[in-house]
């Protein structure tokens, strides 16, 4: 079962926006033009990665690097922390990697890790908890290399991280086209992540 197809128009104004990676399935300009249209105040935590990106649109960015915070009190006055923890390096090895992101808030005592293709670095993740984790869980292969992780490794992160639940995020279900559609490969499902 999906959720129905949200439409800009149905959105109210958000607290924070968060941008994992640079590349354009997780930094869509022709999604986040609009968006920034109706909303250009919006306070937006980002990789550096996408400042080229996103410097044009938004007038409220903070980049942040794996290791580094930043924190911002909601409309309601909640106040949020996010961390952003190392992500995949998608290019040469010597490029900063893109983020994932822990966040917390005090006041609701609940905290959640968010990162869009299960990559994370293990030192740095098994010295935090978070009651939810929002993960792929099903693998996303191209011929000799893992697109997206899932199943184990998101087994592994969910126990890093002590984590009380998992959302899993349904990357390997989409229509896609294209040369790199027809190859990519699926491991794994959501059931089997289950068990």
């Amino acid at each position: 079962m999906y959720a129905s197809i949200v439409q800009l128009s149905d959105l109210p104004e958000i607290d924070c926006l968060l941008i994992t990676q640079s590349l354009d399935d997780h930094c869509h300009l022709k999604t986040l033009n609009p968006f920034s249209q109706k909303f250009p105040n919006t306070r937006v935590i980002a990789t550096p990665n996408a400042k080229s990106l996103l410097d044009p649109l938004f007038k409220n960015v903070t980049y942040i690097e794996p290791g580094q915070s930043s924190e911002f009190e909601t409309k309601y006055g909640s106040k949020v922390r996010i961390k952003a923890t190392a992500g995949p390096v998608l290019g040469p090895p010597w490029q900063r990697p893109e983020n994932g992101y822990l966040v917390t808030s005090p006041q609701v005592q609940l905290s959640l890790y968010y990162e869009p293709h299960c990559v994370y670095n293990q030192s740095f993740v098994e010295k935090e908890r978070a009651d939810i984790v929002i993960t792929p869980v099903v693998k996303q292969l191209l011929p000799k290399f893992t697109l997206v992780s899932g199943q184990e490794d998101a087994v592994k992160l969910a126990k890093l991280l002590q984590a009380k639940f998992v959302v899993a995020m349904r990357n390997g279900e989409l229509d896609s086209k294209g040369v790199l559609a027809s190859i990519i490969q699926s491991e794994g499902t959501i059931e089997s992540f289950k068990h």
